[in-house]
């Protein structure tokens, strides 16, 4: 149903050609946009690059979003990034008096940031996408100490955020529960709290069939929060049971490391397929695959995490296997039957959560399965785009 022609500015801290800014942020700015919204996208970009600019804002305008862009160096020093918010903040305040925006959708904590002084002197709204804990992920993963200064720097700032934004989105119910029992999320906060798990266009067709060779699927980046050994010891305990099984691997991160950790477990590329395919052609490859794995670095901010590859494996028809604590995905997947969820990477548990998935695939139904409750649960239009339009209404009520 089309809304009241509204500007909203879209304000994200990544550049456009991101993988990610096209499945999750320009995919529902164009849903958006065929809903009624007048959408402005901000990015902050790595490089000028007249002809491709050109482009890229021909082809946004064809989907109704209007794009400008600032040009920002990755690390640097905190005046640096002081300077680069000042600017952002500059800019974003040109652009929503220029289209008389009437709200300001920031991606995460840096562009909130920016945005806050920009809506609170020009009265405008504020809605916080939280996406995940920045801090919290940095203390995770072994940058930040808890105890240092940019890590309560930022949880001051989140905490500031949460208290004065006008809406907050997170992406999962696990992240919303844990800050309310800890007192960072207010009653009032709570009342102004949506969530939006990230979704992904799940295709009209019905899932294909089975295939008859089993294939274990993986999809996204290597390394750093991703486990790529832990993907290979499920891969080699499944070969225990089915000796016939193949992995494939759809990335855009260098192969290189992985290949050399192949060679020392035996594998060769007649086992494992490692490729990079665009992201239109993802779901086509999904549907050679028989079931798919997704396992994390654990630590608090995985509370927060919905993982865009779970839609992906599910609207596919692929019954899953993840290590717990990832958002909301332990519950989605136990209570609708569509995967499994390991405590821990031990080879007893490995050998115990490959004979469940391998009974989950040949369990009948359970493609179908997967695909509703990505439909349910995951779709890009009836969860992601109602959501934020439904949320968007609220702001301008």
């Amino acid at each position: 149903m089309k809304s009241e022609s509204v500007d909203v500015v879209y304000l994200c801290y990544f550049p456009i050609s991101d993988p990610l800014v096209e499945s999750q942020v320009l995919a529902y700015l164009k849903g958006l946009a065929t809903v009624g919204f007048r959408i402005h996208l901000v990015t902050f970009e790595l490089a000028k690059d007249g002809l491709t600019e050109a482009a890229t804002r021909a082809r946004l305008h064809r989907d109704g979003i209007s794009w400008s862009c600032l040009y920002y160096q990755p690390g640097g020093s905190l005046v640096r990034k002081l300077f680069e918010g000042l600017r952002g903040a500059l800019h974003l305040g040109r652009v929503v008096l220029k289209g008389n925006a009437k709200i300001v959708h920031a991606r995460a904590h840096p562009p909130a940031l920016m945005a806050y002084p920009v809506v609170k002197i020009l009265r405008r709204k504020l809605l916080f996408d939280v996406r995940g804990l920045i801090a919290d992920e940095y203390a995770d993963i072994g940058r930040w100490p808890r105890s240092g200064f940019l890590f309560r720097f930022v949880k001051m700032a989140e905490g500031f955020l949460f208290r004065h934004a006008d809406a907050l989105v997170f992406l999962t119910r696990a992240i919303v529960q844990d800050l309310r029992i800890r007192g960072a999320l207010s009653a009032r906060c709570l009342e102004r709290t949506t969530i939006i798990p990230c979704c992904v266009q799940v295709p009209a067709a019905a899932p294909a069939p089975r295939p008859s060779e089993f294939v274990l699927a993986y999809v996204g980046k290597l390394g750093s929060w991703y486990l790529d050994e832990e993907i290979l010891r499920f891969y080699l305990a499944l070969r225990m049971i089915r000796h016939e099984a193949k992995l494939m691997v759809l990335t855009q991160s260098p192969s290189g490391p992985l290949r050399e950790r192949l060679a020392t477990m035996g594998l060769s590329d007649d086992d494992v397929w490692i490729g990079a395919v665009a992201h239109t052609e993802v779901p086509n490859r999904l549907r050679e695959a028989c079931a798919a794995v997704a396992f994390y670095k654990g630590g608090y901010s995985k509370l927060a995490t919905s993982p865009t590859k779970l839609g992906e494996y599910l609207s596919a028809g692929l019954p899953v296997v993840i290590n717990v604590g990832i958002g909301d995905c332990d519950e989605l997947l136990s209570s609708n039957r569509i995967g499994v969820s390991l405590h821990d990477f031990s080879e007893p548990r490995l050998q115990e959560g490959v004979a469940r998935l391998v009974d989950l695939v040949e369990s009948p139904g359970v493609r179908e399965r997967c695909r509703s409750v990505a439909r349910r649960e995951l779709d890009l239009d009836t969860v992601g785009v109602g959501r934020y339009q439904e949320t968007y209404k609220k702001l301008i009520a």
